[in-house]
């Protein structure tokens, strides 16, 4: 009966797991503390190696494999199985651990349990999730059979967040849980969940949420030993009087799944249950193995990668000799130093997303596909945007490098303003790579020998510079020409007087 179990498990696996690569690389360095054995999560573990990924297991205190050396990074991904691990090597610290993540592009996955401790909670602050105490977990009170309260099963569509993207959780896994062929739903499995409560930050998008009907509470105890020590009963007695004054979190407000996309497209994902991996709960009667594998699939970049190919902005003008078809020529960004006021110019952008089940080994440029949207915007700003417009899509096109792309296209005028103008494309949605494009061009008015020689309604302003220019010859020929004479004829006669008097 387990053989059977096992290989429908696989068997459902294999119908919804992506067979390609990630869009950042296959290498994932995975830290197990010693507290969890490797082997209960073996389905897990082959379900990542079935999708074409390098595990490394290490321990939380090893020093070996470093995530980055020299400026390069020796690993992709990274997994963190150590929920009550309080010391970590040096590379592993969280106070050193986040710059490296963030710095070189390193998808990490967190897996949580009730035994979390405080540090492992204080890091995950920095990404405004606020975490329950430890040895708290999500309780209901109608639990699996043979289960305690905190083994909580539920329909997926209960408990997924309402503005989950497709790119996070696909379409074809929200509707299993109520499609099965038995005509019984599959259902989430939840073991031992530690909630937590997603903060403001728009980076972060909630995933799963508890169910109706369940709530966060002390970590039930299944059985007690009766020589257990009077001191370890005083201790429990003030962890729960503890706990108590924390607020109580239920349904929707308690958190089970969540993930986060930095503006350099880093991603992290949290799993409040790491027994949610675990193989009791991997089979083919559960939505487990589905959900983790979109899960992961986002997480590592296999999903939800949009990836800017080239952009270009030219003008159009006509040709003196030759040039296309219609008499016009191209004149690219290197053929001219900027553009001119009121002048027609032209922007395009060729976009790409990655699709995994089209990928081949031989080249990561072939996964790509022409991604088409119909909310793509462009800025041409100087300090405030001065057009605001929508770029249609034009088509498909193949890039230099050879991969296929969408491409946007969109002519506007310049504004009558000279100065340093962007052009500037910001494209922002939960679930997909943020593409933020700019280039920088000038924009300078008219030279001298580019204004129309005459306006016709200009002609009393050139009449008026003809008379005064006309006006002002005249006055110096009459300057220069009267009185000339008079003058000629006082001087001669001067002279002779002169002589006169001296004979």
């Amino acid at each position: 009966m387990r053989l059977v179990r096992t290989f429908l498990s696989l068997l459902a696996l294999v119908s919804t797991a992506v067979e390609g690569r990630s869009a950042t690389g296959q290498r994932v360095l995975v830290i197990v503390e010693h507290a969890i054995n490797r082997a209960d999560y073996s389905q897990f573990w082959d379900s990542l190696q079935a999708r074409g990924f390098e595990l490394t297991f290490k321990g939380p205190k090893e020093e070996t494999h470093q995530l980055v050396e020299y400026g390069e990074r020796n690993f992709d991904h990274l997994i963190m199985m150590t929920p009550s691990t309080s010391s970590f090597a040096d590379h592993l610290r969280p106070i050193r651990l986040l710059p490296t993540l963030l710095e070189s592009g390193i998808n990490t996955l967190f897996l949580s349990s009730p035994s979390q401790t405080d540090a492992t909670s204080s890091l995950y602050r920095e990404f405004d999730l606020e975490f329950s105490p430890s040895q708290t977990s999500l309780l209901t009170h109608n639990p699996l059979p043979g289960k305690s309260g905190s083994y909580v099963a539920f329909d997926l569509e209960d408990g997924l967040h309402g503005e989950v993207p497709l790119s996070v959780i696909p379409e074809s896994v929200r509707q299993k849980g109520r499609s099965a062929s038995s005509g019984v739903g599959r259902k989430m499995v939840v073991p031992e969940g530690l909630t937590h409560t997603p903060g403001s930050n728009p980076f972060l998008i909630p995933v799963l949420h508890a169910p109706p009907g369940t709530f966060t509470g002390d970590l039930p105890r299944l059985s007690s030993s009766d020589d257990s020590s009077e001191e370890d009963y005083d201790d429990d007695n003030e962890r729960r009087t503890k706990n108590k004054l924390q607020q109580v979190i239920a349904g929707e407000e308690a958190g089970l799944v969540s993930v986060f996309q930095s503006r350099s497209n880093v991603r992290f994902g949290w799993v409040g249950s790491v027994g949610m991996v675990k193989d009791d709960v991997w089979t083919a009667e559960t939505l487990n193995p589905e959900f983790i594998s979109s899960l992961t699939s986002w997480i590592f970049q296999e999903t939800g990668v949009v990836k800017v190919l080239s952009t270009e902005h030219y003008r159009i003008r006509e040709a003196a000799n030759g040039g296309a078809e219609d008499g016009t020529i191209k004149e690219t960004r290197d053929r001219f130093k900027g553009y001119t006021v009121k002048e027609d110019v032209t922007y395009e952008i060729a976009l790409a997303q990655h699709d995994p089940s089209s990928s081949s080994s031989s080249s990561l440029n072939a996964s790509y596909v022409p991604f088409e949207i119909d909310d793509l915007q462009l800025d041409f700003t100087m300090l405030d945007p001065h057009i605001r417009t929508s770029i249609p899509f034009a088509g498909e096109v193949v890039t230099s490098s050879g991969i296929r792309a969408g491409l946007y296209r969109k002519t506007f005028q310049v504004p009558d303003r000279h100065g340093v103008f962007k052009f500037v494309v910001d494209w922002w949605r939960p679930g997909y790579s943020f593409v933020h494009e700019s280039d920088t061009t000038s924009v300078v008015p008219f030279r001298h020998d580019e204004y129309p020689r005459f306006i016709r309604g200009a002609f009393p302003f050139y009449t008026g510079a003809g008379l005064v220019s006309g006006g002002f010859l005249v006055f110096c020929w009459l300057w220069m020409h009267l009185g000339v004479e008079g003058d000629k004829v006082g001087r001669g006669n001067g002279v002779e007087k002169e002589g006169k008097k001296t004979k």
